[in-house]
C-alpha cells in the first residue's frame, strides 16, 4: 500500500470509512524517564496519579499513555497543563501530539478501549475524533487484545466525542464512524 494513499468510501447507511497509512511502529519508553515523568504529569494533571499509568510508548506522530485497567473511565479525570506542555523543549520529534488511552469494558460497554487526543503543540488543544490519533490506536490495541484481524469498537471521549470503529487492514487502518453528507462527488487526477 502506498503510504500515503487515503481512501474514503460511503454506504447507504451514511458510515464513512476512510484508510489512512498505519502509524504502527512503536517504542516503549522508561517511565522513570525525567521526560517521560513531566510528560505524564503535565498530562494526566492533578486528578490522576502517575501510578494509575501502564506503560508509555513513543511513534512516529504520538506519544501514547496508556492507563491502568480500571472500573472507572479515568480519561474523563485527565487535565493537562497545556502552557507547560508547550514550554517542552524536547519533544523527542513528535510530529503531532499525545493520545492518552484505556482499556473499556466490551461487555459492559461495546467499547474496546477509550482515547483522548491532545495537540497543543501544532496548535489544537484536544481534538474531538482524530483520525491520525486512531492511526496508532488500532495497531497497539490489536496486538495488547489480540484481535488483530476483527473490527475494535473505540470511543474518544471528548467533549464532542465520537465512535469509530477501527480494523487493521495490511499496512493500513480503516476507520469507519457516522457521517452527515454534506458534498459527494468524485476527483479524478
Amino acid at each position: 500500500m502506498n503510504d500515503k494513499l487515503i481512501i474514503i468510501n460511503i454506504d447507504d447507511k451514511q458510515q464513512i470509512t476512510v484508510t489512512l497509512p498505519s502509524d504502527g511502529y512503536y517504542k516503549t519508553i522508561s517511565l522513570s524517564d525525567k521526560w517521560t515523568q513531566y510528560v505524564v504529569s503535565n498530562v494526566l494533571g492533578s486528578n490522576v496519579d502517575n501510578n494509575n499509568v501502564e506503560e508509555v510508548v513513543l511513534s512516529n506522530k504520538f506519544v501514547l499513555i496508556r492507563l491502568k485497567d480500571s472500573d472507572d473511565n479515568n480519561l474523563y479525570k485527565v487535565e493537562p497543563n497545556f502552557h507547560l506542555l508547550n514550554r517542552l523543549d524536547d519533544r523527542k520529534d513528535i510530529k503531532n501530539g499525545i493520545i492518552i488511552t484505556q482499556k473499556a469494558d466490551l461487555q459492559k460497554d461495546g467499547i474496546h478501549f477509550y482515547s483522548r487526543v491532545f495537540l497543543p503543540w501544532i496548535g489544537v488543544n484536544e481534538d474531538p475524533v482524530c483520525g491520525s490519533a486512531h492511526t496508532l490506536l488500532t495497531p497497539y490495541w490489536c496486538q495488547k487484545l489480540g484481535l488483530s484481524g476483527q473490527q475494535l469498537i473505540a470511543k474518544q471521549c471528548s467533549q464532542r466525542s465520537g465512535i469509530v470503529g477501527c480494523r487493521l487492514n495490511g499496512n493500513g487502518i480503516q476507520l469507519s464512524a457516522s457521517a452527515v453528507i454534506v458534498l459527494k462527488g468524485q476527483i479524478f487526477i
